[in-house]
């Protein structure tokens, strides 16, 4: 009785979990026709009413050995647009706004304050360089939002500032205009 059960079990959850990866795929299929190219969708985030494509819920920067640094990397045949709003908690305008233009198969970061080149380089840099705990917003030019790999990170550094106590990986979320996220 017991085995009969625990194979019950088992074939729910592994019937409950193909259902779910069925659903993922299907659901980036939708994405991707709503995201590309000529089909674009203006996003806006109805917390902040600001526009955007990805939301990173926990920024820090601080002199005291803190900041952090989201990194783009372009996937397109194309030169793209970007900017990444840096907000201070409880805030909806942005205290900076980095921007760069990257080049098919570039990347670079974006940093709320400038780190030792021994610990990454700031391709941008906030000027004044940050001193916040908020969030940041993430914008993509419009048909190269499929072609994007984009990571978040947080550096604990010692005081000097010259090398790393901790890195943290933070949460990116894509923005889904009318449909939630699955907290991605």
């Amino acid at each position: 009785m017991r085995h009969a059960f625990a194979a019950t079990v088992a074939w729910f959850g592994l019937t409950a979990l193909l259902l779910s990866q069925v659903v993922a795929v299907a659901d980036e299929v939708e994405s991707a026709k709503e995201y590309g190219a000529g089909n674009e969708t203006t996003l806006r985030p109805s917390a902040l009413s600001l526009r955007g494509d990805y939301f990173i819920g926990y920024v820090n920067a601080d002199p005291a050995g803190v900041s952090t640094v989201v990194s783009l990397t372009n996937l397109s045949d194309r030169d793209c647009n970007v900017s990444v709003d840096w907000i201070a908690a409880f805030e909806s305008v942005p205290s900076c706004t980095t921007t760069s233009t990257i080049p098919p198969g570039g990347s670079r970061d974006h940093c709320a304050r400038d780190l030792s080149g021994l610990i990454t380089l700031c391709n941008e840099v906030c000027d004044p360089e940050l001193v916040l705990e908020g969030k940041a917003i993430v914008t993509i030019q419009q048909g190269c939002r499929v072609a994007f790999g984009i990571d978040a990170r947080l550096y604990h550094t010692t005081v000097d500032g010259q090398g790393i106590e901790g890195i943290g990986t933070l949460r990116v979320v894509r923005i889904r205009p009318g449909r939630g996220n699955k907290g991605d």
